[in-house]
Parts: structure tokens; C-alpha cells; sequence
């Protein structure tokens, strides 16, 4: 599909919606009747115009495909420049979430619609119409590839994607293995199992536009409103896994750690060798994706011991961060006041389960209206749950209050 047919397809689907949603409206003034008439009239006339350029893009689609299968031979198709392989689709963003020019427009043209619609009200009220939550698939895959760069639990925890406001993950005991003589057989072994909970919860953020850069920069409100969404979204999610949420009654993961997972530093001592040691060492051994979790302090902790050690990994598609003795370091704002650091395979701990459909955008005119901007509203599916924080897969690294 061309970029212009894709482009006008997405205009004939907003222009259809728009108008089947304006005339089975009810309005309770005059002037909103008189509003929605104008807006109708704008949009049949783009819909007159519109039609006979997207059947010349459908015809030309058609006959650029026989004229591709006339000139393939049985080694390859010369205008694909592969082997028989199709075309890869465009990339819509890169790993940290930053749009193509073209999806970028896409995205900021789909902005643009949710806030204009959000301006004609549904039965006298202040609700934005009915549909203007929908979304646009550009938007979506840059603010969650956004998130998934820029939070630490969505980096280390396992993570899940559902439809369901629950999510039930099997947890098994330990298999043990053992030779066995041949002609014997091998002992049977009772499997204990029981799940671990995610419930998906609604997460949300406000983030107010101004007027002038949603008529002026398409491109632009695309990348600043995935980049407002997705940082407060990323930042909530590592909150939520540190330090918990009363909200909908999740521990932080410190919460969960038994006293013997834990090394206390004196009120005014200084981390040694011996204490990263021993923090690494009540770590069961059998764990393979060990990661350091640190704030300020337990960064400063780490480099004052191990510096010299200090090293960079690559994660997450390319994102670059240090290590001391080879274990990667994320840096939080989140972690309890006395806590510098934890260590531990996280993977184990922490599920993250997010709704692949359960991201929604909503925008509100009349709200700033003092300021010349519209408040829009992001709503993203999510939940998580740290579990068997009292096995030997975490430990931490804390300070005596007194």
C-alpha cells in the first residue's frame, strides 16, 4: 500500500465516523445544531473530493501488483530486490519510541481529530463524542516501546501482555534430576504448584497542549505527547515496583524481603567489599539474570568499592547501561529512604501484565480554555505484582536509621 492511499484511507475513516457520530447527535441549543450543520458540510464536501483521489490510488495499487507479478522470474522479483520475499513493512518508530516523518504525521493528524472532535459536545454535555478514544496504532507502538526504554521494571521484571483484567501465571516447585540404573525406573515426583495474580488496573495521565502547537506541528504534538505519556507511565510502573501503590494495594518489592536477605550498614559507615559480598552471597546461586537496583546514595555506594570494576552492557534493543562486576545497574528514584541498593534476578519477583488493546486517548477543549490549550487524557491497562520475594532470588543493601 502507497504512503498516499494509506493517508487517505485514514482520512476517509475519520471523515466517516465524524459524520455518522454528528448526525445521530443530540444537541440541546440552536447553536450547537447550527455548529454540527457547518461541520457536516465541510466534511461532505472533503468526502466529494476525496473519494475519486483514494479510487485512483485503489486502481493504481491494482495495477502496480500485476505489473510486479509480470515481471517476476522464478529467481526474483527485481523491483522487491528479494528473493520472492514481500516487501518488510515501514517501520512506524525505533526502538526508544521516536516516529518516522511519516507515522509522526499520521499520529499528529489523528491528535489533531480526537481534539477537534472533543470540541462538539454529546447530548449538552462536556464529553468528548463517542469513538474519540479510539487510537492510532503509530501511537500506541511509540509510547509503549517509550515505556518499555524507559523503565527499569518493565526492563527486568517479566512481562506479559493480556486481554483479560486478571492473569493467573503458573509458578512450579523445584524438579530435582538423578541418574537412574537401566532397566529401573525413574522415582515419581508430586509437582507443587500454585499461581501468581496480576490484576490489571487503569492507569492514567493528564498532559495539557496547547492550541497553537496542535494546529501548527502534526509531527510534533505526536512526539511530545508520546514522550509526556510514556515517561509518566514508565515512571509510575518503577514506582509501583519499588515502592508499591496504596492505591490498589500493591507492596513495594523491599516490602517482601525476609531480614536475612538483608546487609545493614552502620548509620555512619561506608559500604565495603565485604558488604557487596555479602549482599551478592544470600542470593541463591542458581539465579542467571542478576541486575543491581540503586538510588542515588547505593550508586555512590557501589563506585566508592567498585569503581575500578565499573563497565557498560548493552540491553533492551541497544540501551546502554554501566555494570560493576559485570552485573548491569539501574538507577531508581523509588526505593525506600533507607535502602541503597537490591540485588537479585527480578525476573523471578516482579510480573507485569499490560493490555495490548488498553490504551485510550480522550481530549477536553472547554477545560483550558483560559489558557488556549486542550487537556488530553491517556489511559493505559496495566498491572503488577512482586511474589516470592521470601526465596532466595533478592536480597538488599540498607541503612541503620539509628
Amino acid at each position: 500500500m502507497s504512503e498516499r492511499r494509506r493517508i487517505l484511507q485514514d482520512e476517509v475513516a475519520a471523515i466517516t465516523t465524524e459524520i455518522a457520530d454528528l448526525r445521530d447527535a443530540k444537541f440541546e441549543t440552536d447553536e450547537l445544531r447550527a455548529t454540527a450543520e457547518e461541520r457536516l458540510n465541510v466534511l461532505d464536501a472533503r468526502a466529494v473530493e476525496i473519494l475519486p483521489l483514494l479510487e485512483r490510488e485503489n486502481t493504481l495499487d491494482a495495477r502496480l501488483a500485476s505489473l510486479r507479478s509480470a515481471v517476476v522470474t522464478d529467481r526474483c522479483d527485481p523491483l522487491s530486490g528479494a528473493h520472492g520475499a514481500a516487501a518488510l513493512p515501514e517501520p512506524m518508530c525505533d526502538i526508544r519510541g521516536i516516529f518516522t516523518p511519516a507515522a509522526g504525521m499520521r499520529a499528529g493528524r489523528f491528535i489533531q481529530q480526537v481534539a477537534m472532535r472533543a470540541a462538539v459536545p454529546q447530548s449538552g454535555s462536556n464529553q468528548a463524542l463517542e469513538g474519540a478514544e479510539l487510537t492510532a496504532i503509530e501511537l500506541y507502538t511509540s509510547i509503549i516501546n517509550q515505556i518499555s526504554w524507559k523503565s527499569v521494571a518493565m526492563q527486568i521484571a517479566q512481562v506479559f501482555t493480556t486481554s483479560m483484567g486478571r492473569l493467573t501465571l503458573p509458578k512450579a516447585g523445584e524438579v530435582e534430576a538423578d541418574f537412574v540404573v537401566q532397566g529401573e525406573e525413574v522415582a515419581d515426583q508430586i509437582l507443587e504448584t500454585s499461581g501468581v495474580l496480576v490484576t490489571v488496573e487503569n492507569a492514567m495521565a493528564s498532559i495539557p497542549i496547547s492550541n497553537a502547537l496542535l494546529d501548527d506541528s502534526p509531527v510534533g504534538i505526536a512526539q511530545f505527547l508520546a514522550n509526556a505519556v510514556s515517561t509518566a507511565f514508565a515512571t509510575k510502573f518503577d514506582s509501583t515496583m519499588f515502592g508499591g501503590s496504596s492505591n490498589v494495594g500493591i507492596d513495594g518489592i523491599y516490602a517482601g524481603i525476609p531480614s536475612g536477605n538483608k546487609v545493614t550498614l552502620g548509620v555512619s559507615a561506608d559500604a565495603t567489599v565485604a558488604d557487596l559480598v555479602n549482599t551478592i552471597g544470600k542470593v541463591d546461586g542458581i539465579v542467571d539474570q542478576t541486575a543491581w537496583i540503586v538510588n542515588t546514595a547505593g550508586w555512590g555506594d557501589l563506585m566508592h568499592v567498585a569503581g575500578a570494576q565499573q563497565g557498560t552492557i548493552a540491553v533492551g534493543g541497544g540501551k546502554i547501561v554501566p555494570t560493576v562486576w559485570g552485573v548491569p545497574v539501574f538507577k531508581v528514584r523509588s526505593l525506600p529512604a533507607n535502602v541503597r541498593a537490591l540485588y537479585g534476578d527480578f525476573s523471578k519477583t516482579t510480573a507485569i501484565a499490560h493490555n495490548g488493546t488498553g490504551f485510550t486517548l480522550t481530549a477536553a477543549k472547554e477545560l483550558l480554555i483560559r489558557q488556549a490549550a486542550t487537556l488530553f487524557v491517556a489511559n493505559q491497562r496495566f498491572g503488577l505484582t512482586n511474589h516470592d520475594t521470601e526465596d532466595l532470588y533478592v536480597s538488599a543493601l540498607i541503612k541503620a536509621t539509628s
